[in-house]
């Protein structure tokens, strides 16, 4: 996606079926968002950071377990940058360990959505999180 593109939702997630299958199915409930997804930590943190200044996602639905660079750490680079301290990232996992929720929390999520185990379910968790965070959040603004 080039830069300047306006992207609503940024899903990193690296398993492809998943995520294609969901995007597929969900194009109705969807429809309107432009939802783009990487399947690498590192290569989110780069997409997010680059420039010139990118516009920003209305927010970031993170998987934990990605390859180069896990979801814990690239919520913490989320918030150390000033580019993207502010930005609202839900960690969507199929972890229920408490160790895994508090440390997204720590690392300053905004919301820790468990996967659930039956693809309807998945997918309509998947719909209503980021209609929530697209559509009836506000969202904060730092220069």
């Amino acid at each position: 996606m080039g830069r300047g593109t306006i992207v609503d939702v940024l899903w990193v997630e690296d398993n492809p079926s998943d995520r294609d299958l969901a995007l597929s199915l969900a194009g109705e409930a969807l429809q309107g968002l432009a939802i783009f997804s990487i399947g690498d930590g590192l290569e989110a943190l780069e997409w997010l950071h680059r420039q010139p200044r990118p516009v920003l996602p209305r927010v970031v639905v993170l998987d934990l377990n990605l390859p180069s660079l896990d979801g814990i750490e690239v919520l913490r680079r989320i918030r150390d940058h000033p580019l993207t301290q502010a930005l609202p990232v839900v960690v969507f996992t199929s972890s229920t360990h408490p160790a895994h929720v508090a440390a997204c929390y720590r690392a300053g999520a905004n919301s820790y959505v468990v996967k659930p185990t039956t693809f309807d379910a998945y997918l309509r968790a998947f719909v209503e999180l980021a209609t929530y965070w697209t559509k009836h959040n506000v969202r904060c603004s730092i220069d």
